[in-house]
């Protein structure tokens, strides 16, 4: 994980440009066309990979299994959820962290087993690393008119990122909250966050997720029977009021439908 820090330590300024030059930039009325790949973690352009957004493990391998997109409401299939990454920090690095968090879930059973502080804080890097992921994703990812609405030619080449309400449909917004994304990677102690972690026992049979960019996380694994939500910016005074939140939303979220 030291590494993955370092590499993004170094590296912040040189991805956020290159995002920002390649998918948010519009010049003299040109559209975007993205013409070149560098590795989301160390900035590198040599021996590219595309690295799933979600690991393939969380979808219990089916990889027909797919999520809904914030803006058009698209199903997005889970082996076209990548993003580029070197093979270093996709198959070392990133991979490492992958396995000892799966190793986490696969070691105990809710609630009659708890999790160590130092399984918790590697259990927010990983949600904190999916995050940036998403974020990655959305940025990259043009947007695509439903059937239903038609084809909306002033819209296909912009971002969907940019264009969600939950940040006005802010260009600056969207780096910002990659640069917080990428800087909460970059800092070793979670020590501070845990009580914004909140892991459930479930017995649902279905994979489910939802995500807000830089507010919150919801991942379901009935694999695992587990289930994990985490506020990126939200602390709390105790894992309790937490859950509480957290319940609050995850009801909201299945009421109307948006979780997969």
């Amino acid at each position: 994980m030291q590494s993955l820090r370092t590499n993004i330590r170094r590296n912040t300024k040189f991805i956020i440009d290159h995002l920002s030059d390649q998918y948010i930039v519009r010049g003299n009325g040109k559209k975007n066309n993205p013409i070149s790949s560098i590795c989301m973690f160390c900035g590198s352009n040599k021996d590219l990979t595309r690295e799933h957004v979600i690991p393939k493990w969380a979808f219990e391998r089916k990889t027909d299994k797919f999520f809904l997109t914030t803006i058009n409401g698209l199903p997005q299939t889970y082996n076209k959820t990548t993003i580029p990454a070197c093979i270093k920090c996709n198959s070392v690095l990133l991979n490492e962290i992958e396995k000892h968090v799966l190793r986490i879930f696969s070691n105990h059973n809710i609630p009659d087993s708890y999790f160590s502080n130092e399984e918790l804080e590697q259990v927010i890097r990983w949600i904190e690393i999916l995050d940036y992921k998403l974020q990655v994703f959305s940025l990259s990812t043009k947007f695509r008119a439903s059937k239903k609405n038609g084809h909306i030619p002033f819209l296909a080449d912009h971002s969907i990122s940019v264009l969600d309400p939950n940040i006005d449909y802010s260009p600056a917004k969207v780096i910002s909250g990659l640069r917080s994304s990428l800087k909460r990677i970059s800092i070793k102690s979670k020590s501070g966050q845990m009580n914004s972690l909140v892991i459930f026992k479930t017995r649902n049979k279905e994979f489910g997720f939802f995500h807000k960019n830089n507010d919150y996380l919801f991942l379901e694994l009935p694999q695992k029977q587990v289930a994990v939500f985490y506020f990126f910016q939200k602390v709390f005074a105790d894992v309790v009021e937490a859950r509480d939140q957290a319940l609050s939303i995850i009801k909201e979220q299945y009421k109307e439908g948006t979780a997969s």
